[in-house]
């Protein structure tokens, strides 16, 4: 059995004293510390950023970073094209300025919305990184985290 840590000890001992009171055990205890919530990927949009980016760099330069705020999964999507159809605009995420997604080829001209699902740490950068032909634009539009934040409900207090 592990121990726990005093501020989960703190919980477990003001559950227990709230059972032990008048209509306590029908109290619903919220936590407001961030340590109890997770970050679990979907659909919705958490941060967004909606301004063009482009390089008209031959070698992956970074064009985009959203500095994550909590730990979980979070889903990463980023529309990407060129602007001159035929030629192959690249984008990639990266954590931490490390390749961590898949490699994406759009040759319109138009926006493709590409997402990705990672794991990731507070503090962690999520960057878009693009390139293209070195003469022409790869540019990435809309790049969001999206993720839905749940609530931890348990802790084991006796095995």
């Amino acid at each position: 059995m592990s121990r726990l840590s005093g501020p989960e000890q703190a919980i477990v001992n003001l559950i227990k004293l709230l059972r032990g009171a008048p209509g306590g055990s029908s109290v619903e205890i919220i936590p407001h510390d961030s340590s109890f919530y997770q970050l679990i990927a979907s659909d919705t949009a958490i941060v967004s950023s909606t301004t063009v980016a482009e390089t008209t760099n031959a070698a992956y330069t970074k064009v985009k970073e959203i500095t994550a705020l909590r730990a979980g999964t979070l889903r990463v999507s980023f529309e990407l094209r060129t602007a001159w159809a035929g030629v192959s605009a690249y984008g990639k995420v990266y954590i931490n300025s490390a390749a961590a997604g898949t490699e994406r080829v759009n040759a319109t001209g138009t926006y493709i919305t590409y997402t990705e699902d990672f794991i990731i740490q507070t503090g962690d950068l999520v960057q878009i990184y693009a390139h293209s032909d070195g003469v022409r634009t790869a540019q990435i539009r809309t790049t969001e985290l999206k993720a839905t934040k749940t609530l931890e409900y348990g802790v084991v207090t006796l095995e």
